[in-house]
């Protein structure tokens, strides 16, 4: 059950002792990986948790009353989400089940820096690989802060939580603003937030560069064609203090329409090699309903064998032609009105002959009103062939 985490003994005021976390994954029997402590203080003043003491420079922070008040906003905004995701993992412990799941990778496309979600569902992948518009930035060194800069950061992760905390999603056009403030950029220091609220500590956070040589051409003033949108990278590594067993997070920041995955036309190859894979496709605005965005939903479907979605993903009329099952889960509701493209009427229609009438018990997608009331998800799976591997699948109806 995800925590507001104490940070090695000391828990903010009134909160109740942490119940143990989601099994993490051996990612490596290296004996004892150790947390950077600044990366996890920074992450854990972010998320209103106070690290523990005994680093002049982080001991000056914890005692503003700026991080008093964060600290109060963030146990408060906290507890109903606690009771979301609690909800979540006892959904999930029941419905997906992935015997491999510690040698797996988990596929986010659209994700920005929706953590919580991923980890909730998928707590035991040993990689995650996220990848949307938005920029990665870096976890920013708050040794070096002033009070003042300090109060202003802490009031910017405050805004960029705000819809995460409330609907259980991000909104692309709010994020534009949210994760390009003078003290918070990026989606990088947003995902270390979740995972210090889910008292995981990082070892280790580094650009990742993919491909250096077309990275150095682009760069390269004399180039007459470069991408409006450079891809760029990083990766976390971070690990649980019970077990120390470490897993990674990749971020990815790109434009991955087919028509800007020209200038990167080997990131789908790149992705299809992330296997044995799951994909998480939740609040993505319909994007891979649009055959802007081919080359991904073939990648997706060609590398993952479980598909975890809600109707903003891939097209039922796809799984289904395509010959993956699909069990549907809650109800179905036509998109909100300025999505109003995605309407599917074949899901809709399956969900009333096909789906489990009982409500999901968190919201999950756009209608994340009334606890869920409305929330639909699929788990889609390849078939299997006679020898027991997942099939081969090739995607093609349009």
């Amino acid at each position: 059950m995800p925590v507001l985490a104490a940070a090695q003994g000391r828990m903010p005021p009134q909160q109740a002792q942490p119940q143990p976390s989601p099994a993490a994954v051996p990612v490596s029997l290296s004996p004892g990986p150790q947390p950077d402590r600044r990366l996890t203080a920074a992450a854990q003043l972010m998320a209103g948790i106070a690290p523990a003491a005994g680093d002049p420079a982080i001991d000056r922070l914890v005692a503003l009353e700026a991080f008093r008040q964060h600290e109060t906003w963030m146990r408060e905004q906290w507890a109903p989400v606690r009771a979301r995701l609690t909800a979540m993992e006892g959904w999930r412990e029941q419905n997906i089940r992935i015997p491999d799941a510690r040698s797996r990778t988990l596929l986010y496309p659209f994700s920005g820096p929706d953590f919580l979600n991923a980890y909730a569902l998928f707590p035991n992948h040993s990689r995650y690989v996220f990848f949307s518009l938005e920029r990665p930035s870096e976890l920013p060194d708050l040794a070096t802060k002033t009070p003042q800069e300090f109060a202003e950061l802490l009031a910017s992760v405050r805004d960029a939580l705000r819809d995460i905390f409330e609907r259980n999603y991000f909104i692309t056009s709010y994020m534009s603003r949210q994760l390009t403030a003078p003290r918070l950029r990026g989606t990088i220091p947003v995902i270390a937030v979740m995972m210090a609220l889910y008292n995981r500590q990082i070892v280790s956070a580094e650009t990742v560069d993919l491909f250096p040589e077309l990275t150095a051409q682009y760069a390269d003033p004399a180039s007459k064609q470069r991408p409006r949108m450079p891809l760029r990278g990083m990766r976390i590594v971070f690990m649980d203090p019970a077990t120390r067993s470490t897993q990674s997070l990749q971020y990815f920041s790109l434009d991955a329409t087919d028509r800007a995955l020209q200038f990167y036309p080997e990131f789908t190859t790149w992705l299809s090699r992330q296997g044995p894979a799951t994909a998480l496709v939740k609040s993505a605005s319909y994007l891979l309903h649009d055959r802007q965005f081919l080359q991904v939903r073939e990648a997706l479907l060609s590398t993952a064998d479980t598909v975890v979605q809600d109707d903003t993903g891939v097209p039922y009329r796809v799984l289904r032609q395509a010959g993956w099952n699909v069990q549907l889960y809650g109800e179905y509701r036509k998109p909100i009105p300025p999505l109003a493209y995605g309407y599917q009427r074949d899901l809709q229609e399956s969900f009333v002959r096909y789906g489990n009438p009982t409500r999901l018990p968190f919201p999950f997608g756009y209608h994340w009103r009334e606890g869920g009331a409305g929330s639909g998800l699929l788990i889609a799976t390849r078939p299997m062939t006679t020898a027991g591997a997942p099939a081969a699948t090739t995607t093609t109806v349009r």
